[in-house]
């Protein structure tokens, strides 16, 4: 990487964004979106779905939200075919144990989004 630095500027050639690999935490594939997922949070399913899991100890916040939103925009970019995978056929499913209220907040302040409880413990935004 070669750094320039201007008197307001700093420019990074090819900066590396992860040290490691990045990678989804579970990719679930519809087969056949036709035939419907009666289990609760697979109602919610589509073709191509992300999901991130939380660990009892981690938090959900702004920044998962969009490494898990950045995740999904390349699995759907580095396909072999322009738009092979449209965004209506793609969901991103967060796990966690904890509700994340600052990122609810933060969500429906600076993107307007809303949280709505599906079922008992599942929200869509």
């Amino acid at each position: 990487m070669s750094l320039h630095r201007t008197e307001n500027l700093i420019l990074e050639n090819e900066r590396q964004l992860s040290e490691k690999p990045l990678g989804i935490d579970i990719l679930i594939i519809k087969k056949n979106v036709d035939i419907p997922i009666r289990k609760n949070i697979g109602r919610i399913f589509r073709r191509h779905n992300i999901v991130e899991y939380k660990s009892l100890r981690d938090y959900l916040g702004v920044n998962d939200f969009y490494k898990v939103y950045a995740y999904a925009c390349l699995y759907k970019a580095l396909t072999e075919r322009e738009d092979e995978i449209r965004t209506k056929e793609m969901s991103i499913t967060f796990i966690s144990y904890r509700y994340p209220r600052k990122l609810e907040r933060y969500l429906e302040r600076n993107r307007r989004y809303r949280f709505e409880e599906r079922e008992k413990g599942i929200y869509e935004i």
